[in-house]
C-alpha cells in the first residue's frame, strides 16, 4: 500500500516547530503500519535555507528520511503579490483557494507529475496549503487532511494584534481562507486534528469523518523517584516568538506581571523567566518587553533535557481556542508544571485542572498561581509527576498508533481494499530504531 505524504516548509522533527512535530508523528505512524510512504515537500525559497540547514545539523534527520520510500522537495517563490483592488476582489471571489494559498499554482504541475509517477493508493496532506492543492485538483485517489488550526481565526487574531489593522486585502484573505477550509473539510475523505473543539467545528462545516489524534513524541528518560522540585523555581516559556499564539500570550503575561508588581506591598514571588525558542522573527515590542522584564533568552535549544528542569513552571499564557497546543504534551513529557488558560487547552481532552496542570480562567490569574507554586515545591512535584504519567498514557507514538490505523482503515473502506494492516508485523520499525 502506497501513500504520498505531502507537507510544507519544515523538517520532520519533534523540536523544530509544533507543526513539524505533528508531521513527524503522522509519518512515523504510517511507516509503522507497514505503508510505503513517498514524501513530497513544498519549500518556499525564503524558508528553504533555514529548513535545509536544520536538517544538515541534525544527525537524526538522515535516519528519519531513510524510512521514506522516496523523498522529493518542490521549491517555489511567490514574490510580490501587490495588486490593484479590483484584481484582488476578482481573484478572491472567483478562486478563493488559490487566492488564500497562492503557492499551489506554482507547484501544481510538479505535484500532478509526482502523483502520476508514484501512483499512490492514498494521499496524506498536512497543513492548509497542501490540502488546498489536493482539494482543488481531481487527483483520483482518496485523501486525508492533517488539520492544525482554523487559519481564518488566526488571521483575525493577527490583524487584531497589528497596529496597522486588517485592511481590505487582509479581509479578503481571511474570507477566502474560510471558504478554502470549508471546501477542504467537505472534499477530504477524512480529517485528522489534535483538537476536540475544532473536530466539532470541522464536522459542522460538513466533513465526512473527523478523527482526533493527539500530538505524539518520543519519551525522554523519566524522572527518578528520588528527584525533588528545585528551589528557587523557574518559569519557562517554550516556542518560537514569531507565532501569533506565543506573541499574544507573552504580551498578555508581561502586562499582568507589571500590574502585580505595581500593587503596594505585593508579596508575589517573581521567579526568573526563561524563553526557549527562536527569537529572530519576534516583534520588537515583545523582545523589548522581555528584556525589560529580565527574561533570559535561551534561543532555539535542540536538547530540551538540558534546559527543562523537572517540576519547574511552564507557561502557556494564550487566551484563545485556536487548535491544539502541540507544546503541551512535550512539556508534560519533561514533567513540567504547566500553567495555562482554559481557552488555550479547550481542544485538549486529557487536561485535568489542578491534577496534571493548572488551567486558569485568565492570564490575570497567572501571577498569583505562579507565586503559590514557587513557594510549594511539593505541589509542583505532585503535578509534574502526574503530567508525565498523562504523557505516557496518551502522548507517545505507541499510544496513538491505533487511532492512525482507524484513519487508514477509513481510506481502505473508500478504496474497497480487502488487505488489512497488521500491527503485529515483525517487519515494522519502532521509533527507537531511528533514534527518536
Amino acid at each position: 500500500m502506497k501513500c504520498l505524504f505531502f507537507f510544507p516548509n519544515a523538517p520532520l522533527s519533534p523540536n523544530y516547530a509544533g507543526g513539524s512535530s505533528r508531521y513527524l508523528g503522522a509519518f512515523l505512524a504510517l511507516t509503522r503500519l507497514g505503508i510505503d510512504v513517498h514524501v513530497v515537500r513544498i519549500l518556499d525559497e525564503q524558508m528553504a535555507g533555514k529548513v535545509i540547514g536544520y536538517e544538515l545539523a541534525d544527525p537524526e534527520q538522515s535516519r528519519i528520511k531513510e524510512r521514506a520510500k522516496s523523498w522529493t522537495d518542490i521549491r517555489y517563490s511567490i514574490g510580490n503579490r501587490r495588486r490593484r483592488v479590483v484584481k484582488n476582489l476578482l481573484e478572491a471571489f472567483s478562486s478563493p483557494i488559490s487566492y488564500s494559498c497562492p503557492e499551489i499554482r506554482l507547484v501544481q504541475d510538479e505535484f500532478r507529475r509526482l502523483v502520476i509517477e508514484i501512483a499512490p493508493d492514498f494521499i496524506w496532506a498536512e497543513w492548509l496549503s497542501c490540502a488546498a492543492l489536493v482539494a482543488s485538483k481531481d487527483v483520483g485517489v482518496p485523501w486525508i487532511y492533517g488539520h492544525h488550526d482554523m487559519m481564518y481565526k488566526i488571521l483575525k487574531l493577527r490583524a487584531t494584534a497589528s497596529k496597522r489593522g486588517e485592511g481590505l486585502r487582509g479581509r479578503l484573505v481571511r474570507w477566502s481562507t474560510r471558504r478554502t477550509e470549508t471546501t477542504i473539510a467537505r472534499k477530504s475523505n477524512a480529517i485528522i486534528t489534535g483538537s476536540v473543539s475544532e473536530a466539532a467545528q470541522l464536522a459542522a462545516l460538513g466533513a465526512r469523518k473527523v478523527i482526533t489524534i493527539d500530538t505524539t513524541y518520543e519519551a525522554p528518560p523519566p524522572v527518578s523517584k528520588e528527584a525533588c522540585a528545585q528551589q528557587p523555581a523557574r518559569v519557562v516559556h517554550l516556542g518560537g516568538l514569531s507565532t501569533t499564539a506565543n506573541h499574544l500570550g507573552l504580551m498578555s503575561l508581561l502586562k499582568e506581571q507589571a500590574k502585580a508588581a505595581s500593587i503596594p506591598h505585593s508579596q508575589a514571588v517573581k521567579p526568573e523567566l526563561f524563553i526557549i525558542g527562536d527569537t529572530s522573527q519576534a516583534r520588537r515590542e515583545l523582545t523589548e518587553s522581555l528584556h525589560a522584564a529580565g527574561a533570559k533568552m535561551m534561543g532555539h535549544v535542540r536538547n530540551l533535557e538540558s534546559v527543562l528542569r523537572p517540576f519547574d513552571i511552564a507557561i502557556i499564557p494564550y487566551e484563545f481556542d485556536t487548535g491544539s497546543r502541540t507544546k503541551l504534551p512535550l512539556l508534560f513529557s519533561h514533567s513540567q508544571v504547566v500553567v495555562t488558560t482554559e481557552a488555550a487547552v479547550t481542544g485538549s481532552k486529557d487536561v485535568r485542572n489542578n491534577i496534571n496542570c493548572f488551567a486558569l480562567k485568565s492570564v490575570s490569574d497567572f501571577p498569583a498561581v505562579i507565586a503559590r507554586l514557587s513557594e510549594d515545591p511539593g505541589l509542583r512535584e505532585k503535578v509534574g509527576r502526574e503530567a508525565r504519567a498523562t504523557f505516557e498514557r496518551y502522548y507517545t507514538h505507541d499510544a496513538q498508533l491505533s487511532n492512525y490505523k482507524i484513519a487508514v482503515d477509513e481510506l481502505r473502506g473508500a478504496m474497497r481494499l480487502d488487505q488489512q494492516v497488521d500491527l503485529s508485523s515483525p517487519t515494522q520499525a519502532s521509533p527507537q530504531q531511528v533514534g527518536m
